[in-house]
């Protein structure tokens, strides 16, 4: 007689709910968007899947297990191209519309998941949801601007692991021109970790400032193999 809320984009919640044999009340949700880079993540048959993703981790996929994307109940889907605002498409086939004060494909997602909460849990009609998502101007620490110094913003993100720094600077790079990333956190996994997080700071910013230690040896070994040249 449980109610449970999931991202059905991602294939490791799809997995871990087959496995546990889950047997409440469903309710999916994911979003609808072009599919941007690919990625491998492991299901909890063992095997690793192959990700064509919407954000870090969650996209469209399909596991040997049996495991697969699967259009889910509730869609958020005609996304802005500065992602913050969207239409909500539910399973009966009605299209709400949402306007976000904070921007990204992850704050979509979240938003999604609360607002299907609110709907289907709490009772709560359209219009108190609209006025609550839009008036959220998110929490501290999380993509939060903290001023302008010539011209130039500067913003500040408590993502510690690959995954959070992958999807917070592609969000970034979507919305500005140049990205200059200051590496102040260590990987919660370690070094490896950091090497990933080093990583996926290449990809998506213009310059890199390591202002870490781990960050600082990795950035050092990175130049050492001819990589990063010119942004670190």
């Amino acid at each position: 007689d449980k109610t449970l809320i999931v991202n059905s984009d991602d294939p490791t919640i799809k997995s871990l709910i087959n496995k546990l044999n889950y047997q409440g009340n469903l309710i999916t949700f994911g979003v609808d968007y072009e599919t941007s880079s690919k990625s491998t993540k492991q299901c909890f048959c063992g095997c690793d899947v192959e990700v064509d993703e919407f954000i870090s981790g969650s996209g469209r996929y399909e596991c040997s297990c049996g495991i697969k994307y699967e259009k889910p109940d509730y869609v958020a889907c005609d996304i802005n191209d500065e992602h913050y605002k969207f239409t909500l498409l539910t399973p009966s086939g009605e299209k709400l519309e949402f306007s976000l004060s904070i921007s990204g494909l992850h704050n979509i997602y979240n938003a999604t998941g609360a607002i299907i909460a609110a709907i289907e849990v709490l009772d709560l009609n359209y219009e108190v949801i609209a006025d609550a998502v839009a008036s959220f101007g998110g929490v501290a620490g999380r993509m939060q601007k903290l001023g302008v110094v010539d011209g130039k913003d500067i913003m500040i993100d408590y993502a510690h692991n690959p995954a959070g720094i992958s999807t917070v600077l592609s969000e970034v790079k979507n919305s500005y021109g140049c990205v200059v990333n200051v590496i102040t956190t260590e990987s919660e996994s370690g070094m490896e970790g950091d090497h990933e997080i080093l990583e996926n700071a290449l990809e998506y910013a213009d310059f890199i400032v390591p202002a870490s230690y781990n960050s600082y040896l990795c950035a050092k070994e990175a130049l050492k193999n001819g990589i990063g040249e010119g942004k670190i």
